[in-house]
Protein backbone atom coordinates (compact mmCIF):
# COMPACT_ATOMS: atom_id res chain seq x y z
CA UNK A 1 0.00 0.00 0.00
CA UNK A 2 1.38 3.42 -0.97
CA UNK A 3 1.50 6.35 1.43
CA UNK A 4 -1.28 8.06 -0.52
CA UNK A 5 -3.47 4.96 -0.31
CA UNK A 6 -2.83 4.75 3.43
CA UNK A 7 -3.87 8.39 3.81
CA UNK A 8 -7.14 7.66 2.02
CA UNK A 9 -7.83 4.59 4.18
CA UNK A 10 -7.33 6.60 7.37
CA UNK A 11 -9.06 9.76 6.12
CA UNK A 12 -12.12 9.12 8.27
CA UNK A 13 -10.08 9.20 11.48
CA UNK A 14 -9.55 12.94 11.16
CA UNK A 15 -6.70 15.07 12.44
CA UNK A 16 -6.26 15.98 16.09
CA UNK A 17 -4.48 15.50 19.38
CA UNK A 18 -4.89 12.19 21.20
CA UNK A 19 -5.52 13.41 24.73
CA UNK A 20 -5.25 10.75 27.44
CA UNK A 21 -5.05 13.42 30.12
CA UNK A 22 -2.17 15.50 31.40
CA UNK A 23 -2.60 18.28 28.79
CA UNK A 24 -0.25 17.13 25.99
CA UNK A 25 1.34 19.76 23.69
CA UNK A 26 0.74 22.50 26.29
CA UNK A 27 3.03 25.56 26.32
CA UNK A 28 5.22 26.47 29.30
CA UNK A 29 8.48 28.29 30.04
CA UNK A 30 7.68 31.43 28.05
CA UNK A 31 11.10 33.04 28.18
CA UNK A 32 11.64 36.74 27.44
CA UNK A 33 15.43 36.46 27.51
CA UNK A 34 15.68 33.75 24.86
CA UNK A 35 12.36 34.36 23.04
CA UNK A 36 11.51 30.70 23.39
CA UNK A 37 8.59 28.55 24.52
CA UNK A 38 8.43 24.88 25.45
CA UNK A 39 5.94 22.35 24.06
CA UNK A 40 5.37 19.67 26.67
CA UNK A 41 4.39 16.04 26.93
CA UNK A 42 1.47 14.80 29.02
CA UNK A 43 2.01 14.89 32.78
CA UNK A 44 0.26 11.51 32.96
CA UNK A 45 1.64 9.47 30.05
CA UNK A 46 4.96 11.21 29.36
CA UNK A 47 3.96 11.51 25.70
CA UNK A 48 2.24 13.97 23.38
CA UNK A 49 0.50 12.22 20.49
CA UNK A 50 -1.55 13.29 17.49
CA UNK A 51 -2.74 12.16 14.08
CA UNK A 52 -2.48 14.44 11.04
CA UNK A 53 -3.75 13.35 7.62
CA UNK A 54 -3.75 9.75 8.81
CA UNK A 55 -0.14 9.81 10.04
CA UNK A 56 1.00 9.54 13.63
CA UNK A 57 3.10 12.08 15.52
CA UNK A 58 4.67 11.72 18.95
CA UNK A 59 7.13 13.45 21.23
CA UNK A 60 8.43 11.85 24.41
CA UNK A 61 10.30 14.87 25.81
CA UNK A 62 9.70 18.64 25.93
CA UNK A 63 10.58 20.57 22.77
CA UNK A 64 11.90 24.14 22.85
CA UNK A 65 10.81 26.44 19.99
CA UNK A 66 11.98 29.91 18.97
CA UNK A 67 9.49 32.80 18.79
CA UNK A 68 11.76 35.67 17.62
CA UNK A 69 11.08 39.34 18.34
CA UNK A 70 9.40 41.15 15.43
CA UNK A 71 9.53 44.51 13.68
CA UNK A 72 5.88 44.33 12.54
CA UNK A 73 2.81 42.67 13.98
CA UNK A 74 3.25 38.95 13.39
CA UNK A 75 1.28 35.79 14.04
CA UNK A 76 3.22 32.66 14.90
CA UNK A 77 1.59 29.28 14.45
CA UNK A 78 2.88 26.35 16.49
CA UNK A 79 1.55 23.39 14.59
CA UNK A 80 2.04 19.88 13.31
CA UNK A 81 2.77 19.89 9.59
CA UNK A 82 2.12 16.91 7.34
CA UNK A 83 4.14 17.00 4.12
CA UNK A 84 4.08 14.20 1.51
CA UNK A 85 7.48 15.43 0.31
CA UNK A 86 9.09 14.09 3.48
CA UNK A 87 7.69 10.65 2.76
CA UNK A 88 9.66 10.60 -0.48
CA UNK A 89 12.89 10.94 1.50
CA UNK A 90 11.86 8.41 4.17
CA UNK A 91 11.52 11.12 6.81
CA UNK A 92 8.65 11.28 9.33
CA UNK A 93 5.75 12.90 7.43
CA UNK A 94 4.56 14.94 10.43
CA UNK A 95 6.77 17.50 12.18
CA UNK A 96 6.31 19.97 15.03
CA UNK A 97 7.10 23.44 13.64
CA UNK A 98 6.70 27.19 14.11
CA UNK A 99 5.64 29.19 11.04
CA UNK A 100 4.28 32.65 10.27
CA UNK A 101 2.11 31.48 7.37
CA UNK A 102 0.26 28.25 6.67
CA UNK A 103 1.63 27.08 3.34
CA UNK A 104 -0.76 24.47 1.95
CA UNK A 105 1.06 23.93 -1.32
CA UNK A 106 2.34 20.51 -2.43
CA UNK A 107 -0.21 18.63 -0.35
CA UNK A 108 0.77 20.02 3.05
CA UNK A 109 -1.78 19.82 5.87
CA UNK A 110 -1.71 21.37 9.33
CA UNK A 111 -2.94 20.78 12.84
CA UNK A 112 -2.67 24.08 14.71
CA UNK A 113 -1.70 23.70 18.37
CA UNK A 114 -1.12 27.31 19.42
CA UNK A 115 -1.43 30.78 17.92
CA UNK A 116 0.82 33.59 19.18
CA UNK A 117 0.19 37.20 18.13
CA UNK A 118 3.26 39.38 18.77
CA UNK A 119 3.89 43.09 18.28
CA UNK A 120 7.15 45.05 17.86
CA UNK A 121 8.97 45.94 21.09
CA UNK A 122 6.78 43.54 23.02
CA UNK A 123 7.98 41.02 25.57
CA UNK A 124 7.08 37.48 24.67
CA UNK A 125 5.11 37.12 27.90
CA UNK A 126 2.94 40.07 26.79
CA UNK A 127 2.05 38.51 23.43
CA UNK A 128 -1.46 37.11 22.93
CA UNK A 129 -1.50 33.32 23.25
CA UNK A 130 -4.36 31.17 22.00
CA UNK A 131 -4.35 27.42 22.61
CA UNK A 132 -6.22 25.56 19.85
CA UNK A 133 -5.27 21.87 19.91
CA UNK A 134 -8.22 20.17 18.16
CA UNK A 135 -8.70 16.64 19.48
CA UNK A 136 -9.90 13.40 17.98
CA UNK A 137 -11.44 10.56 19.93
CA UNK A 138 -13.48 7.43 19.21
CA UNK A 139 -17.23 6.87 19.52
CA UNK A 140 -18.65 4.08 21.68
CA UNK A 141 -22.09 2.50 21.65
CA UNK A 142 -23.60 0.85 24.72
CA UNK A 143 -27.07 -0.29 25.67
CA UNK A 144 -27.03 1.23 29.14
CA UNK A 145 -24.97 3.90 30.87
CA UNK A 146 -23.79 1.36 33.43
CA UNK A 147 -21.90 -0.43 30.64
CA UNK A 148 -19.61 2.53 29.94
CA UNK A 149 -15.91 2.05 30.74
CA UNK A 150 -14.36 4.05 33.56
CA UNK A 151 -13.96 7.57 32.13
CA UNK A 152 -10.30 7.92 33.11
CA UNK A 153 -9.45 4.92 30.90
CA UNK A 154 -10.60 6.51 27.62
CA UNK A 155 -9.26 9.31 25.45
CA UNK A 156 -10.64 12.69 26.52
CA UNK A 157 -13.46 13.68 24.21
CA UNK A 158 -14.62 10.11 23.59
CA UNK A 159 -18.34 10.17 22.74
CA UNK A 160 -20.65 7.41 23.97
CA UNK A 161 -24.07 6.76 22.46
CA UNK A 162 -26.42 5.11 24.97
CA UNK A 163 -29.18 3.50 22.92
CA UNK A 164 -31.23 1.52 25.47
CA UNK A 165 -34.42 2.45 27.30
CA UNK A 166 -32.98 5.82 28.36
CA UNK A 167 -31.08 7.13 25.29
CA UNK A 168 -28.31 9.65 25.87
CA UNK A 169 -25.12 11.00 24.33
CA UNK A 170 -22.20 11.45 26.71
CA UNK A 171 -18.66 12.74 26.43
CA UNK A 172 -15.59 11.94 28.52
CA UNK A 173 -14.79 15.40 29.82
CA UNK A 174 -12.35 16.79 32.34
CA UNK A 175 -12.82 20.26 33.78
CA UNK A 176 -9.89 22.09 35.37
CA UNK A 177 -9.01 20.55 38.71
CA UNK A 178 -11.70 17.89 38.40
CA UNK A 179 -11.53 14.16 37.60
CA UNK A 180 -12.60 13.04 34.14
CA UNK A 181 -16.29 12.09 34.01
CA UNK A 182 -19.00 11.04 31.57
CA UNK A 183 -21.07 14.18 30.95
CA UNK A 184 -24.38 14.17 29.09
CA UNK A 185 -24.51 16.39 25.99
CA UNK A 186 -28.30 16.31 26.04
CA UNK A 187 -28.74 17.41 29.64
CA UNK A 188 -27.82 21.04 29.99
CA UNK A 189 -26.75 22.60 33.27
CA UNK A 190 -29.18 24.51 35.46
CA UNK A 191 -28.87 28.24 34.71
CA UNK A 192 -29.84 30.76 37.38
CA UNK A 193 -32.22 33.33 35.93
CA UNK A 194 -31.77 37.04 36.67
CA UNK A 195 -33.91 39.14 38.97
CA UNK A 196 -36.64 41.12 37.24
CA UNK A 197 -38.53 44.28 38.11
CA UNK A 198 -41.34 42.33 39.78
CA UNK A 199 -39.65 39.13 40.92
CA UNK A 200 -36.42 38.59 42.86
CA UNK A 201 -34.71 35.23 43.37
CA UNK A 202 -34.94 33.63 46.80
CA UNK A 203 -31.30 32.99 47.72
CA UNK A 204 -31.92 29.48 49.07
CA UNK A 205 -33.60 28.27 45.87
CA UNK A 206 -33.30 30.76 42.97
CA UNK A 207 -35.20 30.63 39.70
CA UNK A 208 -33.35 28.24 37.41
CA UNK A 209 -33.80 27.04 33.83
CA UNK A 210 -32.49 23.91 32.09
CA UNK A 211 -32.54 22.42 28.59
CA UNK A 212 -32.53 18.62 28.18
CA UNK A 213 -32.96 17.62 24.55
CA UNK A 214 -36.34 19.02 23.49
CA UNK A 215 -37.58 19.35 27.09
CA UNK A 216 -37.31 22.54 29.15
CA UNK A 217 -37.34 22.70 32.96
CA UNK A 218 -38.03 25.58 35.33
CA UNK A 219 -37.73 25.56 39.12
CA UNK A 220 -37.09 27.77 42.11
CA UNK A 221 -38.60 30.36 44.41
CA UNK A 222 -39.02 34.13 44.20
CA UNK A 223 -40.69 37.09 45.88
CA UNK A 224 -41.72 40.62 44.97
CA UNK A 225 -38.73 42.87 44.38
CA UNK A 226 -40.19 45.72 46.43
CA UNK A 227 -40.85 43.46 49.43
CA UNK A 228 -44.63 43.54 49.13
CA UNK A 229 -46.79 40.45 48.68
CA UNK A 230 -47.95 38.94 45.43
CA UNK A 231 -51.70 39.31 45.49
CA UNK A 232 -54.85 38.45 43.60
CA UNK A 233 -55.99 41.21 41.29
CA UNK A 234 -59.54 41.45 39.99
CA UNK A 235 -58.17 43.12 36.87
CA UNK A 236 -56.22 39.98 36.03
CA UNK A 237 -52.79 41.60 36.17
CA UNK A 238 -49.84 39.26 36.62
CA UNK A 239 -46.14 39.30 37.42
CA UNK A 240 -43.30 38.58 34.98
CA UNK A 241 -41.17 35.71 36.32
CA UNK A 242 -38.69 35.10 33.49
CA UNK A 243 -37.97 35.71 29.81
CA UNK A 244 -37.56 32.83 27.32
CA UNK A 245 -35.81 32.62 23.96
CA UNK A 246 -38.19 31.92 21.09
CA UNK A 247 -36.65 28.44 20.65
CA UNK A 248 -37.67 27.56 24.22
CA UNK A 249 -41.40 28.26 23.84
CA UNK A 250 -43.81 25.30 24.04
CA UNK A 251 -45.93 24.34 21.05
CA UNK A 252 -49.03 25.19 23.08
CA UNK A 253 -49.58 27.35 26.14
CA UNK A 254 -49.08 25.66 29.52
CA UNK A 255 -50.40 26.45 33.03
CA UNK A 256 -48.84 25.19 36.27
CA UNK A 257 -50.10 25.68 39.86
CA UNK A 258 -47.74 27.40 42.31
CA UNK A 259 -46.94 26.49 45.91
CA UNK A 260 -47.45 29.51 48.21
CA UNK A 261 -44.73 30.02 50.85
CA UNK A 262 -44.94 32.50 53.72
CA UNK A 263 -48.51 33.18 52.71
CA UNK A 264 -50.84 35.62 54.42
CA UNK A 265 -54.56 35.13 53.92
CA UNK A 266 -56.49 37.69 52.01
CA UNK A 267 -60.26 38.01 52.17
CA UNK A 268 -60.32 35.00 54.47
CA UNK A 269 -58.91 32.57 51.86
CA UNK A 270 -55.57 30.86 51.37
CA UNK A 271 -53.34 32.02 48.52
CA UNK A 272 -53.39 30.22 45.16
CA UNK A 273 -52.18 30.94 41.66
CA UNK A 274 -50.51 29.55 38.56
CA UNK A 275 -47.53 30.04 36.26
CA UNK A 276 -48.27 30.55 32.56
CA UNK A 277 -45.77 29.53 29.86
CA UNK A 278 -47.09 30.94 26.59
CA UNK A 279 -46.57 29.54 23.11
CA UNK A 280 -46.44 33.06 21.64
CA UNK A 281 -45.15 35.35 24.42
CA UNK A 282 -41.55 35.14 25.63
CA UNK A 283 -42.55 36.14 29.17
CA UNK A 284 -43.31 33.53 31.82
CA UNK A 285 -45.93 35.08 34.10
CA UNK A 286 -47.49 34.46 37.49
CA UNK A 287 -51.19 35.04 38.10
CA UNK A 288 -52.74 34.91 41.58
CA UNK A 289 -56.29 33.55 41.75
CA UNK A 290 -56.89 34.28 45.44
CA UNK A 291 -55.21 35.55 48.58
CA UNK A 292 -51.72 37.02 49.01
CA UNK A 293 -48.31 35.45 49.43
CA UNK A 294 -44.83 36.59 50.43
CA UNK A 295 -42.83 33.97 48.52
CA UNK A 296 -43.73 31.71 45.58
CA UNK A 297 -42.36 28.21 44.94
CA UNK A 298 -42.72 26.99 41.33
CA UNK A 299 -41.67 23.45 42.29
CA UNK A 300 -40.23 21.95 39.08
CA UNK A 301 -42.23 22.42 35.91
CA UNK A 302 -41.41 21.21 32.41
CA UNK A 303 -42.61 21.36 28.83
CA UNK A 304 -41.58 20.15 25.37
CA UNK A 305 -40.63 22.42 22.51
CA UNK A 306 -41.34 19.75 19.87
Amino acid sequence: MTDEQWKQVTLGIGSGVLNEGGDPYRLTNINNATNQVTVNVSTQTGLAQAIVAGFYHRIDAPVVLDIPAVTAATTYWIMLEYSPLRLETSKPPVQLKVVTALDQSQGKQYLVLHKISRKPNELLTNAVFLSVKPRIAPTLQVRDGSELPEPETVIRGTVAVVHGDYPDIRIAKQDAGQPVAWVSLLSGKWQTLPDLANTTNFSGSPKQFRRVGTTRYLRGQFYRSNGSHTAYSASGGGYTVAHLDAADLPKRGMRFPIVPVEQSTGNGVDAAGYIVVSATNNDIRLYMTRGTCGRIDMGQISWDVD
